[in-house]
């Protein structure tokens, strides 16, 4: 039996994320299962021996919540103990230096020493350290204008019959469940407003009273 071009070279189209053009190539189940089995039977228990124990790309019983959990621990210990500039600079260059011969590269622009009395940003979160060795965290400004982005093209979506209403629902309570915690009271109600205003509904919820209670405290309804 004769097989179609694209079950046998995937589906190419284009996608622009974050002001960049990127070419996307999908792969055939077949591929998919293939780079699954190569990556969980053969590279991950020939490579994870080697890996520190903050890593957590990709990694089991790991993720985003480790990752941010353990540059915490590393902040509070940076605080007991104060680096010296010198020695990180001394860091920086080795590092440089062991990437160099491994013919990597690294980015100057997301790799470089700042204050951590200023803000910098890692995994989507902006973080500062204050003099009294309290952690400040906030959601990065840009997530916020990429969600009300999607809403309105979700919106557009579900006018057009591509995607259901309850489809929507859970995309938008995963986002903002896994994020309000770091959300200003301002930016959860404006959230809730613009939610409001595009689909003509509340969020539902079966548990999350507190989340609930955030986005509904100052929604203006038609009720």
């Amino acid at each position: 039996m004769k097989k179609h071009t694209d079950q046998q070279n995937g589906t190419k189209f284009v996608i622009r994320e974050r002001g960049k053009k990127r070419n996307i190539t999908t792969n055939i189940m077949v591929d998919k299962t293939v780079n699954h089995l190569l990556c969980d039977e053969v590279l991950s228990p020939a490579i994870s021996p080697f890996l520190i124990h903050d890593n957590g790309a990709s990694q089991k019983s790991k993720g985003v919540a480790f990752s941010r959990k353990r540059l915490e621990t590393h902040l509070h210990r940076y605080y007991r103990e104060h680096e010296s500039k010198e020695f990180l600079n001394e860091v920086l260059v080795g590092v440089l230096k062991i990437a160099d011969k491994l013919e990597l590269v690294i980015n100057p622009k997301k790799t470089y020493i700042v204050k951590l009395s200023q803000t910098f940003k890692f995994l989507q979160l902006k973080y500062s350290l204050t003099e009294t060795g309290r952690i400040i965290k906030r959601i990065n400004p840009k997530a916020i204008t990429r969600q009300r982005r999607k809403l309105k093209a979700y919106k557009r979506l579900l006018d057009n019959n591509r995607l259901t209403y309850n489809e929507i629902e859970n995309i938008f309570k995963g986002w903002i469940a896994a994020n309000y915690k770091n959300m200003s009271m301002q930016q959860i109600t404006n959230m809730s407003q613009l939610y409001y205003n595009l689909f003509g509904r509340k969020v539902t919820w079966k548990n999350h009273g507190k989340l609930r209670y955030l986005m509904e405290h100052n929604l203006k309804t038609l009720d």
